[in-house]
C-alpha cells in the first residue's frame, strides 16, 4: 500500500539539527546570563565592599596623622612655655636609674602622675585607689622590657587605643545610620544601599571630630580616656549589632552581644564612669527584636525569619541576657569598693591611714566619691561657683 506523499514521513534531518541547536543555544544563553548576573552581583558586592575598607583605611591613617601632630604641640609647647607652679601637686618620679628623656616629660603632669606610679610601684596610698586598676595593668604589664619607660608604653597605648576608639565610632555610627534607614522592606533596603556614600561621609566626619576634639591631648597622655573610649565605642558597636532586627537570626545575635558586654565590663574596669554604660543594655537587646516580630504583623516585602521559640521564653531569656550583662559591667565598680573597703577599713595598716574616716562607717561605705570629695573637692555642683567663671568663660567655645 503506497503512502501519500508527505503523510507518515519522519521529519527531515536539517530541522530535527536545527531544533537541537536552537536549545542548545538557548539553554548557553541563558547559562551565560546567570553567570553575568552572578558576577555582576559578586562584582556589586566587592565594588560596595572596596569603597568601605579604603574609608577605614584613611580613617586609620587620619587618626595616626592627628595624634602625631598632637604629640608634636605638646611637646613644643612644654619646651617654648614655662611650666605651671603647681604647689603641692602630685608629680611622678620615675628610678634613678632610668632618668626621663625630656621629650616625655610633658606626658607625666597631673593624673598622669598617679598613673604612672600606680603602673611603677603599685598602689600606695589612699588618693591612688581613685583611679581604677584595669589601665595601670596594662602599662606595668606591657612595659617589655622593664627598662622601657612606662610614659612611652602609655604613650604608644593610647595613640592604638584612639585609634581604634575612632574605628569603633565609625562603625557604629554607620551601623546606626544604615539600620535605622533600613526599616522596610527589600525594595527599600536596596534604595537605601545605593545611598551608602551619604551614611559613610557622616560617620567619617563623626570619627574625625572626635580625633580633633578640644580634650584630644588626654587621649596621648598618660590618661585612661582613649582605652575607655576604645573598650566602650567597641561594645557598643558590637551590642548594637546583636539588637538590630535585620542584623541576623536571633541564635546568631548572642555571641557578639556577650562579647561586647564583656568589653562595656572592662571599660567600667577602667574609669567610674562605666556604669553609665548600663543604659544602652537596658535599651538595646539581641532577643526583643524576633519577639516583637513574632507578635507583629510581618511587613510588606519583608524577608525576615520567624523565631523558633515561643514568645514567653524569648522575653524570659532577653531578660535574663540584660540583668547578667547589666551585672557584669556593675561588678568592676563594686568590686574595686570592696577591695578599698578591705584595705583601708579592715586591716590594721589600712585602719592608721584611712584613719577610719566617715566613708568607713557609712551605711553604703564608697571610697571613690570619699576621695573625690576630700582631696579633688569633687562633688554634685562643687565645681559650679563664681570663681570659677572665667574657667566657664574660657571652655565656651568648645
Amino acid at each position: 500500500m503506497r503512502l501519500r506523499s508527505g503523510t507518515g514521513k519522519p521529519p527531515p534531518a536539517s530541522s530535527s539539527t536545527a531544533s537541537r541547536s536552537t536549545n542548545i543555544t538557548s539553554s548557553s544563553s541563558s547559562s551565560t546570563l546567570s553567570s553575568c548576573s552572578t558576577s555582576t552581583s559578586t562584582s556589586t558586592r566587592n565594588s560596595r565592599e572596596r569603597p568601605h575598607a579604603h574609608v577605614k583605611r584613611r580613617l586609620v591613617v587620619r587618626a595616626l596623622g592627628i595624634r602625631a601632630i598632637m604629640l608634636l604641640y605638646a611637646v613644643g609647647m612644654d619646651v617654648l612655655l614655662p611650666d605651671h607652679d603647681a604647689t603641692g601637686v602630685y608629680t611622678f618620679h620615675p628610678p634613678p636609674s632610668h632618668p626621663l628623656p625630656f621629650f616625655l616629660s610633658p606626658f607625666t603632669k597631673w593624673d598622669s602622675a598617679h598613673f604612672l606610679s600606680i603602673a611603677q610601684d603599685n598602689y600606695q596610698s589612699l588618693p591612688s585607689h581613685a583611679f581604677f586598676p584595669l589601665y595601670p595593668f596594662l602599662l606595668r604589664h606591657l612595659a617589655l622590657p622593664p627598662a622601657l619607660p612606662p610614659v612611652l608604653v602609655a604613650v604608644v597605648v593610647n595613640v592604638l587605643c584612639s585609634t581604634i576608639a575612632a574605628l569603633a565610632l565609625y562603625e557604629l555610627t554607620l551601623l546606626v545610620e544604615r539600620e535605622g534607614r533600613e526599616g522596610g522592606g527589600g525594595e527599600r533596603r536596596r534604595r537605601v544601599r545605593k545611598e551608602g556614600g551619604r551614611e559613610r561621609g557622616r560617620a567619617w566626619w563623626t570619627a574625625i571630630l572626635f580625633l580633633v576634639n578640644p580634650a584630644s591631648i588626654f587621649f596621648v597622655t598618660a590618661y585612661s580616656e582613649a582605652t575607655y573610649a576604645a573598650l566602650s565605642f567597641s561594645g557598643l558597636y558590637l551590642v548594637t549589632l546583636a539588637s538590630f532586627p535585620t542584623a541576623s537570626p536571633y541564635r546568631t545575635r548572642l555571641l557578639p552581644f556577650l562579647a561586647g558586654s564583656l568589653l562595656l565590663a572592662l571599660a567600667g574596669a577602667t574609669r567610674s564612669n562605666g556604669l553609665l554604660l548600663v543604659l544602652p543594655l537596658l535599651l538595646l537587646s539581641p532577643v526583643l527584636p524576633p519577639v516583637l516580630l513574632h507578635l507583629l504583623p510581618p511587613l510588606p516585602n519583608s524577608d525576615k525569619a520567624r523565631p523558633a521559640l515561643p514568645p514567653f521564653l524569648l522575653l524570659l531569656l532577653d531578660l535574663i541576657l540584660r540583668a547578667a550583662a547589666c551585672v557584669c559591667v556593675i561588678l568592676p565598680y563594686l568590686a574595686w569598693q570592696y577591695h578599698g573597703y578591705r584595705t583601708f577599713c579592715l586591716s590594721k595598716e589600712g585602719g592608721r591611714e584611712g584613719g577610719r574616716e566617715g566613708w568607713c562607717d557609712a551605711r553604703i561605705p564608697n571610697m571613690y566619691n570619699h576621695i573625690q570629695e576630700t582631696y579633688w573637692n569633687v562633688a554634685f555642683l562643687n565645681y559650679w561657683c563664681w570663681k570659677q567663671v572665667p574657667n566657664f568663660l574660657l571652655a565656651a567655645p568648645a
